[in-house]
């Protein structure tokens, strides 16, 4: 009877055999917090799916940033105060 192991499993077999070398690194997706492995130690995200939900989400982010006003150049009315209307 011939033993048949899903990718995760697989994976999960050889990260407990080696730990994080040969190939094979644990992480946790930022994105929905499931553990996956892979073959790069700096890895991030699980799946595609993952990596562009983070990608939106930091977009929201920045334009609620924008729409409240707050950027890195922001320039306040004060610094304006010495300039005199021409009228």
């Amino acid at each position: 009877m011939d033993l048949v192991l899903s990718r995760q499993a697989f994976l999960e077999m050889i990260w407990q055999w080696h730990g994080d070398r040969r190939g094979c690194y644990r992480h946790v997706c930022l994105a929905c917090g499931r553990t996956f492995y892979a073959s790069r130690p700096n890895a991030r995200y699980c799946r595609g799916a993952c990596r562009q939900r983070a990608y939106r989400r930091r977009l929201r982010g920045e334009k609620a940033t924008l729409a409240d006003g707050v950027t890195a150049l922001n320039i306040s009315s004060e610094s304006f105060d010495d300039v005199r209307p021409s009228i």
